[in-house]
């Protein structure tokens, strides 16, 4: 399963799935362009769709939302109004949403955690041309859902690596066979479970298929605001700039300062053997190296498993533990040593321990 934001320019090749939820195409026109959409796609066809605006002040409202009739019953529904909750974190406290006085409906809502708060009488009389009938009733009044949106999600700096979207020889490596669109909407998935709204994620190179029309796209299914590229050599530069909807794209970058945030963070595709004050304690991330963890079970998905290479080089098992036993900062960011998600500051520093451990290790100061 794969969420995935529509462009505004795509939105209407959505039309037929919209109209399930609203069956009046001018009432759909006066929120699409200005509300967020989300497609939930499986197997390859978009099964649901929800449009999700920012009505000020703190609330956020689902416009639309709609389930081909063939898939419904399997939990699409609440997986995308999840999904919007988590969208709606860090800008929006409460959720609303509007739908006709309907037993199909209401308690869908109200099992998703929705409280009613009022009606608008007579709403689906004066705003629709023809009578809409649902559960074998003419809908009449509109019924008004809220619930508050969690929070708790501070702002957050990821990074992840080597994902190969669309690589066919890569996605037979992992153990995929020639099914690349499930190897694609695991990746996918994992950055959808992981990432929030306010978030920043960092892709340190080897990203997708190099035609601006694939990196567009990938663009549109990463939920964070601020997506940054480092270039690995599977990438064209030309392309992620030609696309405009990356905050940087670049070839190395550094993050973070020490004395302010505690770490600083030189990127890089590939593994450097010394970099910008790694004798202060600065962490080198990268990826390029396909390396995996020293245990199996993450793994677990896949049937086969590339080789163990015990000194290096593709497969390589461990890596990230031995730079850690070695008090070496340099840790391996690839979905292939991280369970295929991104990781975060906080995981990386915990990972490796504190400056003093580090500092007792190499018998220097941090400062």
């Amino acid at each position: 399963m794969q969420i995935f934001r529509v462009p505004n320019a795509e939105k209407t090749a959505y039309h037929d799935l919209l109209l399930l939820a609203d069956e009046q195409w001018d009432m759909v026109e006066t929120y699409l362009g200005q509300g967020e959409m989300y497609v939930l796609r499986e197997e390859g066809a978009a099964r649901a769709e929800l449009v999700l605006t920012d009505e000020g002040d703190g609330l956020a409202e689902v416009r639309n939302l709609a389930v081909d009739p063939a898939s419904q019953r399997r939990g699409y529904g609440a997986a995308l109004l999840d999904y919007a909750l988590r969208r709606c974190r860090g800008w929006a406290r409460r959720l609303r949403v509007r739908t006709g006085d309907s037993p199909l409906t209401v308690p869908f809502y109200e099992r998703c955690g929705f409280t009613q708060i009022g009606r608008l009488k007579d709403y689906f009389i004066d705003h629709y041309a023809q009578p809409i009938y649902e559960a074998g009733a003419r809908l009449r009044d509109a019924v008004i859902l809220e619930r508050e949106v969690p929070s708790g999600h501070a702002p957050t700096r990821f990074f992840t690596a080597d994902l190969h979207i669309g690589d066919q020889a890569i996605a037979r490596w992992r153990g995929f066979g020639t099914d690349v669109s499930a190897h694609d909407d695991l990746l996918l998935g994992r950055l959808e479970r992981r990432l929030q709204r306010d978030d920043e994620l960092w892709i340190l190179g080897d990203v997708c298929k190099p035609r601006v029309e694939d990196v567009m796209h990938l663009r549109t299914t990463i939920p964070c605001k601020r997506v940054n590229v480092i270039i690995g050599n599977h990438d064209s530069r030309s392309k992620f700039v030609t696309a405009g909807c990356y905050d940087t794209v670049e070839y190395y970058a550094h993050v973070g300062k020490q004395r302010r945030d505690g770490y600083r963070f030189v990127l890089s595709h590939y593994p450097m053997l010394d970099w910008d004050r790694a004798y202060h304690g600065a962490y080198m991330l990268h990826g390029h190296i396909h390396s995996m963890p020293s245990y199996e079970s993450s793994r677990a998905r896949h049937d086969s498993v590339p080789p163990d290479r015990e000194h290096g080089g593709m497969g390589m098992r461990g890596y990230n533990e031995q730079m850690r036993e070695r008090a070496c900062r340099r840790y391996d960011v690839g979905v292939d040593a991280n369970g295929w998600a991104p990781v975060s500051v906080d995981d990386i520093r915990t990972f490796f321990g504190g400056d003093e451990t580090w500092s007792a290790a190499h018998g220097l100061p941090v400062d």
